[in-house]
């Protein structure tokens, strides 16, 4: 009863409920639209997704926490540091992958890792900062928010959650965007998990 409510209450508010298709990660995502005074449109895209997988803790957040290999996790062209603001605070620039014709485009985020040492939870939150940084592309994502969430399960598992809302800096239409789920919140927690196995291995 509890789900079918709660299955029911994510439809009222246009959130749509999915797994992937070997059942590892759930997904919600909704795609709504930001009307502007002036009358203009901008689509907003928000998605919430989590998986239990076999990993070791400290290896995720070590991947996360390395900037070079957002660019994997997110499957962008670059990914770098371009300021550190305090012992767990930066300022990071990612290149987005894009398919001609569409113009390149850019992000820069403001990334800070919380970790709870006790509760063996880590945080890391990424927020639009496009103002840290001079353009390098054509259009710059700068609606952009994305959290990735880790918590120790014990015995060699963890779970994984992350969280985005962002708006394309370019019209994009409604079911283009809609299509990208779940496999666009489903793969970079895979790959998390994919790259902590390869860290661990070294």
């Amino acid at each position: 009863a509890f789900l079918l409510a709660a299955t029911l209450a994510h439809a009222q508010t246009g959130w749509k409920s999915e797994t992937t298709r070997d059942g590892r990660v759930r997904v919600l995502s909704r795609i709504t639209v930001a009307k502007a005074a002036d009358g203009t449109e901008t689509p907003i895209v928000e998605y919430n997704a989590s998986t239990t997988a076999k990993a070791e803790f400290q290896q995720c957040l070590t991947v996360l926490r390395d900037v070079s290999k957002h660019k994997l996790i997110h499957d962008d062209h670059s990914s770098e540091t371009i300021k550190v603001l305090a012992e767990n605070e930066w300022i990071v620039h990612y290149g987005l992958k894009v398919v001609w014709p569409l113009p390149k485009i850019d992000c820069v985020a403001r990334m800070v890792v919380l970790v709870d040492s006790v509760a063996r939870t880590a945080t890391i939150r990424l927020t639009g900062a496009p103002d840290q940084l001079a353009p390098r592309a054509e259009r710059r994502l700068s609606q952009y928010q994305q959290t990735y969430t880790l918590k120790d399960l014990g015995n060699g598992s963890v779970e994984l959650g992350s969280a985005g809302r962002s708006a394309p800096p370019f019209a994009v239409p409604k079911w283009m965007l809609k299509a990208a789920f779940p496999a666009a919140a489903a793969d970079p927690l895979l790959k998390i998990v994919e790259l902590s196995k390869e860290t661990g291995a070294r």
